[in-house]
């Protein structure tokens, strides 16, 4: 139960049928949303990290425990590169995904995560992308498990995180998330 979000858990326990239709992140509550916050500047900065043309994303966190801490976000528009996205922040642990190992916002002779390295970061990220029902159930599990805890607090500044939490919808007859609506990026990069 606290490794599974309430509707995975009774689909793959409960022998239910769910239907992945309506909101992605069927777990989020105003319940994760607060300003309740840590001493950030005892532990390791976390940045999830969406790499894309317009709007490149970016979710800074903090973990205490089991929790995990969203304190802000970065959203840079007009074209930004990872070169920009670097310089914007400093000093984290950058967590982007896998795809960054390939040449898309980077710009020409290096990778996402070459220039995060140059740029002082430790990059964290898996060698092969997650599935995305598996991405999906990992969010809807830490925003509320099938226990009823919720292990992520998200500070009401991260406005593009919150409406993307609230508004991300499956695309009709996919089980996918609908990228058509344009609040995928907060949710990649969480």
């Amino acid at each position: 139960r606290a490794q599974l979000d309430e509707r995975t858990f009774r689909q793959e326990f409960e022998a239910s049928f769910e239907n992945l239709t309506g909101l992605v992140a069927v777990s989020f509550g105003d319940e994760n949303i607060s300003v309740d916050s840590v001493d950030i500047s005892v532990m390791p900065l976390l940045l999830g990290v969406d790499f894309n043309v317009d709007p490149m994303s970016g979710i800074c966190a903090v973990r205490d425990g089991e929790t995990l801490y969203v304190f802000d976000e970065i959203m840079l528009t007009g074209g930004a590169t990872t070169w920009d996205f670097a310089e914007e922040v400093s000093r984290v642990i950058a967590c982007p995904d896998p795809t960054g190992g390939a040449r898309k916002t980077s710009g020409v002779g290096a990778t996402d995560h070459s220039i995060l390295r140059r740029s002082g970061f430790n990059v964290s990220s898996p060698k092969a992308p997650w599935k995305i029902r598996d991405k999906i159930t990992a969010v809807n599990t830490a925003l509320l498990d099938a226990n009823g805890e919720r292990r992520t607090i998200i500070h009401p500044r991260c406005k593009e995180l919150i409406k993307s939490l609230r508004t991300l919808t499956y695309a009709p007859n996919t089980g996918l998330p609908n990228k058509n609506l344009g609040v995928d990026h907060a949710f990649d990069a969480f």
